[in-house]
């Protein structure tokens, strides 16, 4: 067994990313996230976390723009886990009940690991670990993002959303970017990002 990830770039070895330099850049992570589709594949045509990370930078001040790009990253090496197959997964393997509340211990561990591919990815770029306050803002733009799409984007069959966040009442009719122009989007934005360092100001 190995805990060495393949990539584009070469090898990157999961063990040693929060505290290695390694071959992680922007058009790594933009092509990993921008192949890679929200809503368990579900939607009537493909919507990628690329698309979604630039939509929630676009929600937040410029301080905190980067952030919201790389909120989702670590998903271009683990993939995207719905959370009612996160929930599922908790209780095969513990027997220990999941809800937004009370996270399982499957979950708990997903989370320290997906913390742990951030911190690598934010070292690899030369970004510090954002503010509490710059954090709680990306997180409320993630839901609301999430609420807007349910809206738009999930099929009514599905009934309510389950999000407990207030959908954008501004971010109308998405349309679903080809792969190719989420992959430019995304790493432009990032680029423009890494460029102006305004993000310095949330440190």
């Amino acid at each position: 067994m190995t805990t060495k990830f393949a990539t584009l770039n070469g090898l990157i070895d999961l063990a040693t990313i929060e505290t290695e330099l390694t071959v992680i850049d922007v058009r790594l992570i933009a092509n990993g996230l921008a192949r890679l589709e929200r809503w368990g594949r579900q939607t009537p045509l493909p919507y990628s976390v690329a698309q979604h990370s630039v939509m929630v930078a676009e929600q937040l001040p410029p301080a905190a723009r980067i952030y919201g790009l790389l909120h989702d990253a670590h998903e271009f090496i683990i993939g995207d886990e719905t959370w009612p197959v996160e929930v599922a997964k908790g209780e095969l393997l513990f027997g220990a009940p999941g809800d937004e509340d009370s996270l399982t211990p499957y979950s708990r561990t997903l989370k320290i690991f997906k913390e742990r591919l951030d911190t690598g990815i934010r070292l690899a770029l030369g970004v510090p670990a954002p503010a509490m306050e710059i954090r709680a803002l990306v997180h409320e733009a993630d839901l609301r993002m999430a609420a807007t799409e349910w809206g738009q984007l999930v099929p009514p069959v599905n009934g309510r959303c389950p999000v407990g966040a207030a959908p954008y009442p501004r971010v109308s009719g998405i349309k679903c970017w080809p792969w190719e122009k989420a992959l430019d989007r995304y790493a432009q934005a990032l680029e423009r990002e890494l460029a102006t360092k305004s993000w310095k100001e949330a440190a």
